[in-house]
């Protein structure tokens, strides 16, 4: 009695008998074949097996598994520069929401939003407390970017979100003349500059709350931090050009690079007490740069 196995082509019941020449290699049977046998197993690496001895087959139905399209199907690679680079600052603004993160901050917000300009990878980020604070703060950035390099925003790089696909949202990228592109479902890929930046961004804030010792609930400050850090930092994306540079078109003043501190560190505040023998300086902790403060 013979044992008759299925997926052996050519095999119509009766047992199979190699030639002796080829009685030291595998058994005859297709690449499609050898494919399932090795548990789809890339096919140009079972040609790589001289004992089996298969070549590639030129016919497309043959060489195409669905099998592997539906287990091995995974998301896109997330693009490291823009498939189509802009030419100037806010021609192209990419966002994205990161949270929620726990605990919250010591004003209550729980999750951030970025602003990323393409051509000069600058960014602006906003702690919020829901993802519906989103619209206003876009408006925000939006009037404070436009006014300061007097241009105007023309594309909008979202994901598919809920905060981004309100009526309101719509309406005034609509009256504004801003086209607003969205990403397709579950592909954050289509968003990657927004993507990687907050993920960069969280890895600055996890270091540097981990060096200061400083409380989890100052996230808020160290997100801050980290994006005036990042902005004077050279950027790949941009050949290493500095992203505070391109967004100002002015190069950073030697005062702005001294001016720079360890999140965390030892500070000392002037104090003025009205006991003329009491101590003039308040040793504190440094959490970061106001925003609309000189340096």
């Amino acid at each position: 009695m013979y044992i008759v196995y299925t997926d052996q082509e050519n095999v119509e019941g009766s047992h199979y008998e190699e030639p002796k020449e080829e009685r030291g290699k595998a058994a005859r049977a297709s690449l499609k074949v050898w494919h399932q046998r090795l548990g789809h197993c890339h096919k140009e690496a079972i040609m790589k097996i001289p004992a089996l001895d298969v070549k590639q087959n030129q016919d497309e139905e043959d060489n195409f598994c669905e099998i592997c399209i539906q287990g091995k199907s995974k998301k896109l690679k997330f693009p490291k520069r823009s498939e189509n680079p802009t030419n100037g600052t806010l021609e192209l603004i990419h966002s994205g929401v990161a949270g929620p993160l726990k605990p919250e901050t010591l004003g209550g917000a729980r999750f951030f939003v970025s602003f990323i300009d393409d051509f000069s990878s600058f960014a602006t980020v906003v702690p919020i407390e829901r993802k519906s604070e989103v619209f206003e703060n876009f408006k925000t950035f939006q009037h404070e970017a436009e006014n300061q390099l007097d241009k105007r925003i023309k594309k909008l790089q979202t994901d598919n979100g809920g905060e981004y696909t309100s009526t309101a949202f719509k309406k005034h990228t609509e009256k504004c003349g801003i086209q607003h592109r969205f990403t397709a479902p579950n592909n954050p890929q289509q968003n990657g500059k927004a993507e990687k930046f907050n993920s960069t961004l969280l890895n600055s804030v996890r270091c540097m709350l981990l060096e200061s010792g400083a409380p989890k609930a100052f996230w808020g400050e160290a997100i801050a931090t980290a994006t005036v850090i990042r902005n004077k930092c050279p950027s790949k994306s941009i050949n290493f050009a500095i992203p505070e540079e391109r967004w100002r078109e002015q190069e950073i003043s030697v005062t702005e690079w001294n001016s720079l501190k360890a999140f965390g560190c030892q500070a000392w505040a002037k104090v003025d007490p009205d006991d003329k023998l009491e101590a003039r300086g308040e040793e504190c902790v440094f959490l970061g740069y106001p925003k609309y403060s000189k340096s």
